[in-house]
Parts: C-alpha cells; sequence; structure tokens
C-alpha cells in the first residue's frame, strides 16, 4: 500500500513499529454487494431462517460507497431471498454505526412477534485514498460481517448502548488535529465507563474489550476505563463464538406518542458554499473519481451541488429554538450530496440545540423518511428532530433521474405533549399489480376516526393507484421530499401521505393528526405489515 498511497518510508515505519499496523486486506475484484454476500453465506444460523427475517439492516462508516443509484444492499436481499424484509443503511456515526445498527435492530424488534429476526451487516470497500487512510492514525482495509438479533432468548445479551458524538471537530471548524488527539482517550473512557455503568455491572466484571482497532497505539490506552485484564481484538478465539446470534435487552421505554409540533420547509438554490473552496473541490473530484471507476464512468467537469450539512442547518434553525433541546436527530437522503465523506449526522448534533444522539438513514429510496419517522417512534425520547433532504446534482457521468431542485424538510416531535399525532405502515416488497389494494386498506386503518382527513400521494403512488381517492399531489420529481413538503405546509387537522418506490418496492403510509387526549399508544404506535 505504500506506493499507491505515497507512504513514505518514515510512514511506514512509523504505522508498523507504534501503530503496529503491518499487513492489510484488500480483495480488488470483490464488489460492495459480493463482499456482504460472503458474510452472510458465512453465517449457517441463517439458513432456512429467511422468513422470521423482518429487518436488514447495514452498519456502514463510509456515507458514500457507490454511485446513486446502485443498492448493494438491496442486491444482496433480493439474491439471499431477503426481500421481504424491511432493509436500509444507517450511517454517519463511522465506526460506531455498526453497533448503532444492533441498538436499532433491537428497538425494532421489541415490537414483533417473539420468532422475529433482524440481520445486522458490516462492511464496505476501502476504494479511495481518503477510505484507507487516515494520515499518521491508520490504515484501513476490507472486510464484512453479518450477525442474526432477536429480541429474546439465551444467547449473548446487548445490556447497553452509549452514544457520545463531537460534531465540534467537523471540517467546517478548522484543524483541530492536536484537540481531538488530546480529547480522543479520556472522551472514550468516559463512554466506556457509562456503558458499564448503565448495564449495571463495573469494570472488574469485563473480562473482554474489543476496540475499535485504529490502531495497536489506540487500542492500547484507555484512560481511566483501563483494565489489566483486558484482552484486545487479537484474540478471534474469544471472539468467533460470540459473532453468530445474540439478542438485545432493552430497559422498556414509556409508551409515548410522538407528536409533530412544529414544522418548516425550505427550497435552495445554487451551490453549496464548500465548493467554492478549491481544495475541497480538488478533493471531491478525486473521490468520486475514484467511486465511479469500478462502474465504467468518470467525473464531470464541472462540480455543482448542495451540501446536506448546509441545507440541514438552515433547516434546525428554522424549526429549533434554543429553549427546546433536541434528544435525536434522523437524518433521511436517497441522492447523496457533494461532500460523501463527511458525517453529517454527527455534525448536525453539535449545531442542533440539546447536542441530540444523531444518525443518518439511507439506501432505502423515498421510504427512508418513513423508516426516520418509525425509529423516532421507538425510541420515545422527548423531543426528536426528522430532517429530510434532497439535492438535485450528480458529480458524475449518470443516466440516473434526480431530483428537480434542492429541497429539505424539518419537522419537530415531541413524545406526549402537542398538536400531531403519529402513525406508520411500510410495506416491503409490493409489486405494481398489488400496490392499490394495500395502499386502499391502509389509508382505510390510518383514516378511521378521522373522516375528514386530507390524503397527499406521491406521483409514483398515484400512478400505480388507477381508483385512488381524493388527493392532494406532491410536488412530482421530488422522491425523498415530496409528500413530506406538502405536510409540513398542511393547515388541515388530519394528513395521510402516501408513497411508493417502483424500484426498491416499497409502499409506506403515514398519518399526521390532531392531537386528541383519547389517543392512546396502541392507536398512535408504528406497525409494520
Amino acid at each position: 500500500m505504500a506506493d499507491p498511497l505515497g507512504l513514505t518510508d518514515i510512514q511506514v515505519r512509523l504505522f508498523r513499529r507504534f501503530h503496529g499496523l503491518d499487513q492489510v486486506r484488500f480483495d480488488p475484484d470483490r464488489s460492495p454487494a459480493e463482499l456482504l454476500r460472503a458474510a452472510v453465506e458465512g453465517l449457517a444460523e441463517l439458513r432456512g431462517q429467511e422468513h422470521r427475517v423482518r429487518y436488514v439492516i447495514h452498519g456502514r462508516a463510509m456515507p458514500v460507497v457507490v454511485p446513486y443509484p446502485h443498492n448493494p444492499l438491496h442486491d444482496v436481499c433480493r439474491e439471499l431471498g431477503l426481500g421481504h424484509a424491511l432493509a436500509f443503511t444507517v450511517t454517519q456515526q463511522s465506526c460506531a454505526s455498526g453497533l448503532l445498527a444492533v441498538e436499532l435492530a433491537g428497538r425494532l424488534l421489541a415490537r414483533d412477534p417473539d420468532d422475529a429476526l433482524a440481520l445486522v451487516l458490516t462492511g464496505e470497500k476501502a476504494f479511495t485514498r481518503h477510505a484507507r487512510l487516515i494520515p499518521g492514525t491508520s490504515l484501513f482495509g476490507e472486510g464484512a460481517s453479518a450477525c442474526l438479533v432477536s429480541a429474546n432468548g439465551p444467547r449473548d445479551r446487548m445490556l447497553s448502548f452509549v452514544c457520545a458524538q463531537r460534531g465540534e471537530f467537523d471540517g467546517e471548524f478548522g484543524d483541530q488535529e492536536e484537540e481531538f488527539q488530546r480529547q480522543y482517550r479520556p472522551s472514550l473512557a468516559e463512554v466506556i465507563n457509562r456503558a458499564v455503568a448503565d448495564a449495571g455491572l463495573t469494570l472488574d466484571d469485563i473480562r473482554l474489550v474489543l476496540p475499535h482497532n485504529v490502531n495497536g497505539a489506540a487500542a492500547g490506552g484507555g484512560g481511566a476505563a483501563r483494565h489489566p485484564d483486558r484482552r484486545g481484538a487479537d484474540a478471534p478465539g474469544r471472539v468467533a463464538d460470540r459473532r453468530r446470534a445474540g439478542h438485545v435487552h432493552r430497559r422498556p421505554q414509556p409508551a409515548l406518542v410522538m407528536r409533530l409540533v412544529r414544522a418548516g420547509r425550505r427550497a435552495f438554490t445554487g451551490n453549496a458554499d464548500v465548493l467554492a473552496d478549491d481544495d475541497h473541490r480538488a478533493q471531491v473530484t478525486d473521490y468520486f473519481a475514484d467511486l465511479v471507476r469500478p462502474f465504467d464512468a468518470g467525473p464531470v467537469t464541472d462540480l455543482s451541488g448542495q451540501s446536506y450539512g448546509e441545507m440541514a442547518k438552515a433547516l434546525v434553525s428554522d424549526v429549533v429554538p434554543p429553549t427546546e433541546p433536541v434528544d435525536l436527530l434522523v437524518l433521511a437522503f436517497s441522492i447523496h450530496d457533494v461532500w460523501p465523506g463527511r458525517a453529517t449526522a454527527t455534525y448536525l448534533s453539535h449545531v442542533c440545540p440539546g447536542t441530540p444522539m444523531s444518525f443518518a438513514v439511507c439506501d432505502q429510496g423515498s421510504a427512508s423518511p418513513f423508516t426516520g419517522l418509525r425509529l423516532i417512534g421507538d425510541y420515545g425520547v422527548r423531543r426528536a428532530l426528522l430532517v429530510v433532504v434532497e439535492q438535485a446534482a450528480l458529480p458524475y457521468e449518470s443516466a440516473a433521474a434526480t431530483p428537480l431542485a434542492h429541497r429539505g424538510v424539518a419537522m419537530l416531535y415531541e413524545g406526549g405533549a402537542g398538536a400531531r399525532a403519529t402513525e406508520v405502515l411500510q410495506y416491503p416488497d409490493v409489486g405494481p399489480d398489488t400496490v392499490a389494494e394495500l395502499a386502499r386498506r391502509g389509508v382505510a386503518e390510518l383514516s378511521a376516526g378521522h373522516p375528514g382527513a386530507r390524503v397527499a400521494l406521491s406521483d409514483s403512488l398515484a400512478a400505480v393507484w388507477p381508483d385512488h381517492p381524493d388527493h392532494t399531489r406532491a410536488p412530482a420529481g421530488q422522491p425523498a421530499t415530496g409528500v413530506w413538503w406538502d405536510l409540513a405546509g398542511a393547515q388541515e387537522d388530519t394528513v395521510l401521505a402516501g408513497d411508493y418506490d417502483p424500484e426498491l418496492r416499497y409502499l409506506c403510509l403515514a398519518r399526521v393528526a390532531a392531537d386528541q387526549s383519547s389517543v392512546d399508544w396502541s392507536a398512535a404506535s408504528v406497525r409494520r405489515r
């Protein structure tokens, strides 16, 4: 790797002697989908149990790994008989995204039948210099893993999950490498101690620590969390028996109804401010050139488009006052933006009041915002923000259809208070010939008790539903934000929003209704069909 990455002899010695890195594994001939498939095929416990899998969640560190609209996750699901499952990617928590995926799996499964399973995947290709090298810190190879998760059972349990995001170290705030290195170990130790305490344990109860293995030096120092009996990730025999299946233990959450209390929408014009920086343009151009090379495409000569960080920051300012701190922020999108290596959700955790836990949901087409809303309901927090964004440019040669305009919508939800209560229905693997009947039944269910409900449909759903009810047509050419744009401007007491993604075969419906004191959890719960 030294020659392709331009490493000097001194840098090579640094990685080998100080950071403990010697060999880095790659498989240049294997595609992202093939990498994930190999991990799933090695999971013997899945064979014959595919019908029990309700969710497939890819916890991915790199926000953008293939050109739009390629979707390795759904390719793998179709190939392995998992097309019936709700599949999505959770990202923008860097290396911790895999742990977050397990946490989300547990929350989703908590409301499903006892025999339901979730398949959690991690892994990606190191296809760019940016993906292979953190200067002075680590080299990255390629690999993938898969595990089955249930909400109960006799196997290993997930007792706690703690997340502390540090969005102030985002590149927007300048070079803070020295300060980052100073705070890295004590911050990691703090999170470890909190996780142990939340599990009702002490450090003396811990017999195995699996560091994220950025490098040997980083894994060797945990500050206050160091333990004399700690064993690192170089003990594969201790780890191999634990990776196959397990279940998630969650403390019961209060039955809170998440209600929409405020919404905002914005159209954006021109290019992202960050593209005015020549160095950034050059880095992004190189990134996308590496991204599309295996797909026989090239970057465009005139880079244009929007940054979701800039768009979402403006939306947060519109919707969230400083006096209303947010506990959870979910960023939902389909097409990627022009800052592909950025953990935008983590950045937003710093600029949003309350420093919320934040993550992104993607690789699900127009279903991503519905899944984001569903996850907000499962968390049952005091206050949560859903941000839906899409931008209209691709920085490489592509025949794919893109949105007509840069648009974003932000919706602030509160648990147990506010003006509107929300319910979501999602139907995976719906063919065009069955959309109409499922949509009719879903609308009937959601509108029960709401005779004056207005229906808002995306153009893609209306096109395959010939006998659709009277409705408002959401803005055409805006697959991710269309129905949410309409909802954000709604004045009616009750709105039913419906969307259909013909490529990924997701039918999704949501109701935002006037709050009534008689609404209980069962009437406002998030359910899957």
